[in-house]
């Protein structure tokens, strides 16, 4: 932990991140640093906080908003950064000591609202309002929003996506790439800085930051900056959890007491689900522990939904992203993201997702109760049954380098082409493909 300056002005940014860990210890009113009232005072005048259309301060309490809010004032106020590092998201559109007075120069007001629900935020003017998503987000999430928000003053709005799961929403959600420096790419540049050059943030944060970059970066700009190569997740039967790509295995990752957590694809890399949640690994930090999931479209999970699921996807078809899910009455259903609400696309007795079919085809499959599987055609919206039913014996299939591999209940993995089983392998309980970025964000940075 290190402790910025400032005399009475404590900011542990550990306190700050506690929070982000699943079933970590809750943090008490005894270790939460209190927000100093005089640079809350400041702050109410410097930004014309509307204090009204908050519930009432408690400078000392984490889970009152405007102590959320004085608390990305701290971090934006004594975040410290390196230099040196060159990336393309970070073009120098804030200077790395200026955060807070550049954010303070565009932001003449902030007024909580709730007249938007399924809004985050919104710029009119310079008068920010801050809606129920923003309350729900991270610190980190926060922080970003004020930023973005701020950006928006200058006269930088968003344009229609033309990727992405807001591709076919009429409103405005992207940015045209990250040269043009509008709002995203200015939240971008955040992120970057503090994953790259960041000195006094917890690491947690650091991973929050680039786990952030890689998961909005694919959809919120129409010429996408990152591009990611194939992986292959192995979870053995004993636990142990590794990967495979150009070739390669690597690592085993750190995923004790995760073991009732499945693994999924995520637009990041891997993500744990375990039905009611998601947490989502940062392949590039294995001392951290995986991280609750706001950076995915799995964060939707914490959103209301139909009924119970039993399986969720996420699933990249073209430039249309999809998020899916079947529900415990056997229902399938796919989200909304312009009218953010899940709708329901066919009743039926449906069990389970597959990625590929048996002989390795990509799409959406779905496995039904009495062992039919269909593939569910997204762009059409039909379901076509397959020709045959999915083996007993087959976990599921998928793609390693060049060759396709089959995982049977017999623990082992086989080739497709030969029909043998691949040596040196532990036994393994189940195998996913999800995108992979080099070291450092595949030079992504």
């Amino acid at each position: 932990m290190r402790q910025l300056f400032r005399g009475v002005v404590v900011l542990i940014i550990f306190s700050l991140v506690i929070h982000f860990f699943i079933g970590a210890a809750d943090a008490t009113e005894n270790n939460v640093p209190c927000i100093d009232e005089q640079k809350a005072i400041q702050w109410n005048r410097d930004f014309n906080i509307n204090l009204s259309s908050f519930s009432k301060a408690n400078l000392c309490d984490r889970n009152n908003e405007l102590y959320q809010l004085y608390e990305s004032f701290l971090v934006l106020e004594n975040g410290q950064f390196d230099r040196g590092v060159s990336s393309q998201f970070i073009l120098g559109v804030v200077k790395e000591d200026q955060y807070l007075k550049w954010t303070n120069d565009r932001v003449f007001r902030i007024r909580r609202g709730r007249d938007i629900p399924y809004a985050t935020a919104y710029n009119s003017g310079g008068s920010i309002t801050v809606q129920d998503g923003w309350a729900q987000l991270s610190s980190l999430g926060k922080v970003g929003t004020l930023i973005h928000e701020a950006r928006h003053t200058d006269g930088y709005s968003h344009t229609q996506c033309r990727q992405g799961p807001y591709r076919d929403v009429s409103v405005p959600g992207c940015d045209p790439s990250v040269r043009y420096g509008g709002a995203h790419g200015v939240e971008m540049e955040y992120y970057a800085r503090v994953a790259l050059l960041g000195k006094n943030f917890h690491p947690t944060y650091q991973s929050m930051a680039r786990l952030m970059l890689l998961a909005r970066g694919h959809f919120v700009f129409n010429q996408p900056p990152i591009k990611s190569l194939d992986g292959l997740f192995f979870r053995a039967t004993s636990g142990e959890t590794y990967y495979f790509s150009k070739g390669v295995y690597y690592q085993e990752l750190s995923l004790l007491g995760w073991e009732n957590w499945i693994i999924k694809r995520g637009s990041t890399g891997p993500v744990l689900f375990n039905g009611l949640e998601a947490a989502v690994v940062d392949l590039y930090n294995a001392q951290i522990a995986p991280i609750r999931d706001e950076f995915t479209y799995f964060k939707i999970l914490s959103f209301p939904r139909p009924e119970a699921f039993v399986d969720v996807e996420e699933f990249d078809d073209g430039p249309q992203k999809y998020l899916l899910a079947i529900g415990e009455s056997g229902a399938l259903y796919k989200y909304s993201f312009g009218r953010s609400q899940w709708i329901l696309m066919a009743r039926g007795s449906y069990r389970q997702f597959r990625t590929r079919s048996l002989d390795g085809t990509l799409g959406v499959y779905v496995l039904q109760a009495n062992s039919e599987y269909a593939h569910w055609d997204l762009s059409r919206g039909r379901l076509d049954l397959m020709p045959q039913k999915w083996p007993q014996d087959v976990v599921s299939v998928a793609k390693m380098g060049h060759e396709i591999v089959m995982l049977k209940r017999d623990g082992l993995v086989y080739l497709l082409s030969t029909g043998q089983p691949i040596a040196g392998l532990p036994f393994i309980s189940q195998i996913v493909e999800a995108p992979i970025y080099e070291e450092n964000l595949g030079g992504a940075l």
